[in-house]
């Protein structure tokens, strides 16, 4: 079946500067995809990097490490839809 899936996403401490944050979304989401990830995981996998992204100063720069420990606090919950 289809499925929908809420993202229960950690409020950062602080946010330095959003810009960067979609296309370093966009571009992990693609990797991990690539990579055999399914969406749903690769998607909490995107979200992490974006959140990473916006601590610091630089658009589209992440530190992989904080990437993959916001993406770790990322809960996710799937739920079946019917049209």
């Amino acid at each position: 079946g289809e499925f929908l899936a809420e993202y229960r996403i950690p409020r950062l401490p602080e946010v330095a500067n959003p810009i960067g944050c979609g296309d370093t979304a966009s571009a992990v989401l693609l990797s991990e995809i690539i990579n055999g990830n399914g969406f749903f995981d690769a998607f909490r996998c995107a979200l992490g990097a974006a959140s990473a992204n916006a601590e610091t100063m630089t658009p589209a720069e992440f530190d992989a490490d904080r990437a993959a420990a916001l993406a770790s606090m990322i809960e996710v919950v799937k739920s079946h839809f019917k049209y």
